[in-house]
């Protein structure tokens, strides 16, 4: 029988660790020896360990912090996945955040041909160093992470699986530390950006919308319109209503219409992550599921 699945989902306040019913949240501030309010995996898993019984979870699904990660679109003449596994970390390299570092990526296809002979794909990079402490923490208590996935465009891929059509959206998912947002075509994930938090001025992030918006348009050539779907936890429900006041004074927004969608992460099935096609996973390369044991 398939052992439990764990779930930690990781944010600026610490991680919070499901498995089954059971439920600890770790705060970075109560860890021993906490310095500048710096994560510290490591002792936060000691003490998760502490409190919960582990020795029933052999998997892990891994959410963390939008800003963790860094998203880009990138043009190829080609779309043979091997090739393409060789050609993007050379594209890639030059326009992230985190020069001179390994790092881990995965990316999507995209179905929109814009520029003739050239295939879009949806990129999402972490530096190497992130995924491979987390894999060899959780390695070491005989758990294997099958996904590390930004949390804000995990949820957007579990709102999409849950659709009967394919709709053209633009998803933005708003929770205690962080507001990320998912244009969708089709019903496929097209570009993700982080915006400026719940905490921030919401014109802000306002401007961060139709800033990301204007790029998708210029990239892509779609000009249609896209519903907005705000997603959100009850703990960020007034966040949420405050920028849906700020996004619905602009014209265009009255055009497309907002929805508003309350989502409960503790009930959620992110197991059928796993088995979406939309999925952006840092779980690659030496760390995917069939690399574990040979390496850790």
């Amino acid at each position: 029988m398939a052992g439990r699945l764990l779930v930690l989902d990781i944010d600026d306040r610490g991680i919070d660790a499901r498995t089954g019913k059971e439920h600890f949240f770790a705060a970075w501030a109560d860890l021993p020896d906490f310095e500048d309010r710096a994560p510290h995996f490591p002792a936060a898993l000691e003490l998760i360990a502490g409190k919960l019984n582990l020795k029933s979870c052999d998997h892990a699904i891994i959410l963390i912090a939008s800003r963790q990660a860094c998203f880009r679109n990138i043009s190829l003449p080609f779309k043979h996945d091997n090739k393409i596994r060789q050609v993007l970390p050379l594209e890639l390299a030059p326009c992230l955040p985190f020069p001179d570092q390994p790092f881990v990526f995965d990316y999507l296809r995209q179905d929109l041909h814009f520029v003739p002979d050239q295939h879009l794909f949806l990129t999402a990079s972490i530096p190497e160093h992130i995924v491979r402490q987390m894999v060899s923490c959780l390695m070491s208590l005989k758990i294997r992470p099958r996904i590390v996935c930004p949390k804000g465009y995990a949820l957007a891929v579990c709102f999409l699986e849950n659709q009967k059509q394919k709709p053209d959206l633009a998803f933005i998912y708003t929770g205690r530390s962080e507001t990320t947002l998912t244009l969708v075509v089709q019903g496929k994930p097209v570009m993700v950006r982080s915006l400026p938090g719940p905490d921030t001025d919401n014109e802000k992030t306002v401007h961060a919308f139709f800033q990301t918006m204007t790029g998708f348009r210029q990239k892509t050539g779609v000009e249609k319109e896209l519903e907005i779907c705000i997603a959100f936890e009850n703990s960020a429900q007034k966040s949420a209503e405050a920028l849906r006041t700020a996004l619905s004074q602009h014209a265009s927004v009255k055009k497309a219409g907002i929805t508003m969608h309350a989502i409960d992460t503790e009930s959620m099935d992110l197991s059928r992550l796993e088995r979406s096609r939309r999925l952006l996973n840092f779980c690659q390369g030496r760390y995917g599921a069939g690399s574990f044991f040979q390496k850790f």
